[in-house]
């Protein structure tokens, strides 16, 4: 890894600038990070930064007393923040300094002040406050309320205007600092941060808490981990919410074309224009159409995506066809949505599955089902979207007009959760707390794990894990050449750690190499414990 300027870090250590060879010359370069966070909701951000070095000689200034500032949030810090600079009290200029504790710090209510003509003088002050003997300077407490308004302004015309203006800031008064160097500007360097308290306010890992609203006995929670429930709840009987604009309802799969009708005349009866479309040869369907047809009718102000697929043999390529069908279709709508959105549109928008949630023992349909998980990203990324995320049972479909005012009474979720609509029930998911240590680990030491997308940062990190934890055997499958460069050097990482991931080139998408390359993997290891999913290409 040092041979490369880029690589992941996964483990604490010294960061030292690299040193490469350019053209015969071993040249030293400034280090440079890449920190990324990743939101829930699909906001997310990239900064790239790099270390300030020092390219300018030290500047030669006019001999000068210097004006020391120092200040603190109480008498404890204000002590350490003394003791922190008598560590660089001769590294920097002390013009420079003084200049960057007056003009790089932000005032606080215990402060010292004092006047120093040396860096000798500076450590002697400095020591000599730490320690409690005769400190010759400017100490005060000052709060919020009792600084003065006045600033003062350096002249150089009285004796001993720096002793002045020092016991002035100790009493809360302003100072023009750049006032006190004429025909010069120090500069600013860096000295220590503020010594922070480190008081610790997390909570405790392991805490007793209710199980859940409904439980009466207390259980162990880990502090961290949930598990899912559904717990019914009475029927909801809130005024139907119709805004007042044009409709728009979206229909893929059949079995929905009822309920569709259903909701179409109920808003025609409130005299609002209501344009149904059907989603059906995807196979011809050009990517762009919800785009255009958006542009077309204008910016609606409801909208209603009906997921009410076929239910058909769970096959490869009948869940290719439903990701098409349904996700693929419901990310176009949104995309062509947002290209009309203003800052000040708002939308109401309902998304209707079919039994894609399990409640009860009804069967489970899987086709749609990931539509869930993106009305929870709709829902807490855009603002000007409020969205009604409902689950309906396959039994409702046949009595539409029953079903539509079901439907309105839904209140709209800010954080999109979902809700499931059964015969005569509503169900509601509730998390409940739950302590993951009494559960026995799945994976198994000197396990065989394929990581799907392992060559990508989330695949390296679980790499690692699992090696480090259970000296585990990982095994990555991706579409990158064996022999490429990249795939090489993130390889290469391993080597201290004793495992090297071992790498397969597949498309996976293709089940045919699937098979052969999870054939040849028990050949070679003779057993797989485990598949994880950490790559994901999204394209529409």
């Amino acid at each position: 890894m040092s041979k490369h300027l880029f690589f992941v870090q996964q483990r604490v250590q010294a960061w030292q600038r690299p040193v490469l060879s350019h053209n015969g010359v071993m040249t030293e370069y400034p280090r440079i990070a890449g920190l990324s966070s990743f939101g829930a909701g699909g906001a997310n951000a990239h900064v790239i930064v790099e270390e300030y070095q020092e390219t300018q000689p030290r500047t030669v200034y006019p001999q000068q007393p210097a004006l020391i500032v120092l200040s603190a949030k109480t008498e404890l810090a204000l002590q350490q923040r003394a003791q922190s600079l008598v560590e660089y009290s001769s590294e920097y200029e002390l013009l420079d300094i003084a200049f960057t504790l007056q003009t790089g710090r932000v005032p606080m209510t215990y402060r010292l002040a004092f006047v120093a003509i040396s860096h000798d003088e500076l450590s002697a002050k400095l020591n000599a406050f730490i320690s409690g003997k005769s400190f010759i300077g400017y100490r005060g407490v000052v709060k919020a309320d009792e600084i003065e308004p006045e600033t003062f302004v350096f002249t150089g015309e009285i004796a001993d205007e720096y002793e002045q203006l020092a016991r002035a800031w100790t009493r809360g008064a302003e100072i023009d600092w750049l006032s006190l160097y004429q025909g010069f500007k120090p500069r600013k360097q860096r000295l220590p941060s503020y010594p922070f308290a480190k008081n610790r306010y997390w909570q405790p890992i392991r805490v007793t808490r209710q199980f859940s609203p409904v439980a009466t006995a207390p259980i162990d929670w880990d502090g961290y981990s949930y598990r899912l429930h559904w717990q019914e709840q009475g029927l909801a009987d809130n005024a139907p919410t119709i805004n007042k604009g044009p409709v728009l309802i979206v229909l893929s799969g059949e079995r929905g074309i009822a309920l569709a009708q259903a909701l179409s005349q109920y808003h025609q009866q409130q005299s609002l224009a209501t344009t149904c479309w059907h989603i059906e040869d995807i196979a011809n369907q050009d990517a762009s159409g919800f785009e255009h047809g958006l542009r077309e009718l204008g910016l609606v102000q409801t909208v209603y995506f009906i997921s009410t697929p076929n239910l058909t043999e769970i096959t490869s390529a009948n869940i290719t066809t439903s990701l098409n069908q349904h996700e693929l279709q419901f990310l176009r709508l949104l995309a062509g949505l947002r290209k009309l959105l203003t800052p000040e549109s708002r939308i109401s928008f309902t998304l209707l599955t079919c039994d894609t949630q399990a409640v009860d023992s009804a069967p489970l349909n899987p086709y749609g089902a990931g539509l869930t998980g993106l009305a929870y990203a709709l829902a807490q990324s855009e603002h000007r979207i409020q969205v009604r995320n409902l689950d309906i049972a396959n039994v409702l479909l046949s009595q539409p007009q029953a079903l539509v005012p079901r439907i309105l009474a839904e209140p709209f979720k800010t954080r999109g959760d979902v809700v499931k609509l059964s015969a005569n029930k509503r169900y509601q998911q509730q998390f409940d707390r739950f302590n993951t240590e009494v559960l026995p680990s799945a994976l198994r030491q000197s396990g065989v794990y394929v990581i799907l997308g392992g060559a990508g940062t989330i695949g390296q990190a679980l790499s690692f894990s699992l090696i480090e934890h259970y000296q585990a055997q990982p095994v990555w499958l991706g579409r990158t050449q064996a022999e490429a460069p990249e795939l090489t050097q993130k390889l290469a990482g391993f080597t201290k750690t004793g495992i090297t991931p071992a790498y397969y080139q597949a498309d996976v998408t293709d089940l045919e190499q699937l098979r052969r390359v999870i054939q040849a993997i028990q050949q070679r290891f003779g057993k797989i414990n485990g598949a994880i999913f950490a790559g994901l290409v999204i394209q529409f």
